[in-house]
């Protein structure tokens, strides 16, 4: 394969942006997301969730990848995608739900 002479530089900068843009898109939410639970959990009990949170976001990055060779024996990626959407069924009563403001 024929390289044009002075495009690898060029390529190696746009790789290195791509990257960087990308890896700040997917991480953005996070800091977001973190800010909100302490909202929610309020100044009393913002430690208590914020500890939480990483603790579960911990074990589920453990074990989703354990999980999943698994369940693709077991299955197909069907059963794997409809694990999840079972999970996510499983968590969505966890959810705060809002609470009607200028009601007494």
């Amino acid at each position: 394969m024929a390289t044009i002479p002075g495009w690898q530089p060029v390529l190696a900068t746009t790789i290195v942006a791509t990257l960087i843009v990308a890896g700040i898109c997917v991480s953005a939410w996070h800091g977001v997301a973190y800010t909100e639970l302490a909202t929610l959990a309020g100044a009393s009990n913002a430690g208590t969730a914020l500890g939480l949170a990483n603790s579960f976001v911990f074990v589920a990055f453990f074990l989703v990848p354990v999980a999943i060779p698994g369940l693709l024996v077991v299955g197909s990626w069907s059963g794997v995608w409809l694990s999840a959407a079972i999970c996510a069924l499983i968590a969505w009563p966890i959810f705060l739900r809002p609470t009607p403001t200028g009601s007494a």
